[in-house]
């Protein structure tokens, strides 16, 4: 059995400190998918079956910036989980998104060692004064609250630069919470470090033969950062191994990256939910829109 080969053999395969809850993944899950929906529906939290399975959303403030239509997030409070919420749409066309990927790299904010991906971080910095001004307000209403960062595929590269931007900016005492699922490299390994100096247990969710997660490549410059949870099959599949990545090291390569063929269909399959259509007003998005 494939799970098993890698229990035994994969000696660099390690449980994260903290416990990896699929449960709580599935919910950070469904977040990432409302995120798809950005008209008065997500406000009222009507964004189809994702809204109805996470009930309690008060309050949302929507993310975006007028000269980027493709970018756009929100940031949320749910009463019922007492929860912060910040969640980044993906791309509306990911097959041309994957086809188009480019690898280029800056500074980031100045710094002589970490490089960061020039698209990704641009994009972010577009809306980085909404969501710091949006969990500013949500923390100072409920100082308690756990935060959660979630988003898939782009929306998981645009929320790990938030993800970091609140941490640098607001140094927040609640408790952290980050799950991402299919996402691309975001910057070097000086970068991954330092998202792991902030986020030890970073949970960074791979679908088998999803290739978004092997991109931009790592021959040019690119690596991981967080507790790798590899679905180790097809389609809804729960089975699932870890790999940890470490501060200082390379990226760990023991779960996705030992597959050397891929299928984008894996892309929008994620902990057991189709993520291929998220009708908001009628609308199918997601992989398969032209």
């Amino acid at each position: 059995m494939k799970l098993l080969s890698y229990i035994l053999f994969g000696s660099s395969l390690a449980l994260a400190k903290q416990t990896y809850n699929e449960t709580f993944s599935q919910t950070a899950v469904y977040y990432s998918e409302a995120a798809f929906c950005e008209g008065e529906d997500l406000e009222d939290w009507k964004c189809g079956d994702a809204c109805k399975k996470e009930p309690g959303v008060t309050k949302l403030f929507r993310i975006k910036d007028a000269s980027n239509e493709g970018v756009f997030g929100f940031v949320a409070y749910n009463e019922v989980q007492d929860l912060i919420i910040v969640s980044f749409r993906g791309s509306q066309n990911t097959a041309n998104w994957i086809s188009n990927f480019d690898y280029f790299q800056e500074p980031y904010k100045g710094s002589e060692t970490m490089m960061v991906h020039t698209g990704f971080f641009s994009d972010y910095e577009l809306v980085s004064p909404q969501v710091i001004s949006a969990v500013s307000t949500l923390i100072q209403e409920h100082p308690t609250a756990r935060m959660l960062f979630t988003g898939h595929s782009l929306g998981a590269a645009l929320t790990t630069f938030a993800a970091v931007d609140v941490m640098e900016q607001l140094s927040p005492k609640n408790e952290m919470l980050f799950y991402s699922f299919g996402s691309p490299r975001t910057g070097n390994q000086a970068f991954s470090d330092h998202i792991m100096t902030l986020y030890p247990d970073y949970f960074r969710v791979v679908h088998y033969t999803d290739i978004v997660p092997h991109l931009p490549m790592t021959e040019f410059g690119f690596n991981h950062a967080g507790t790798e949870v590899w679905y180790t099959e097809p389609m809804f599949s729960l089975d699932h191994v870890f790999c940890q990545n470490v501060i200082g090291t390379p990226e760990n390569e023991n779960c996705a990256d030992t597959l050397w063929s891929y299928d984008p269909a894996a892309h929008m399959q994620y902990v057991g939910i189709n993520l291929n259509y998220n009708w908001c007003n009628g609308t199918p998005r997601g992989f398969l829109e032209e």
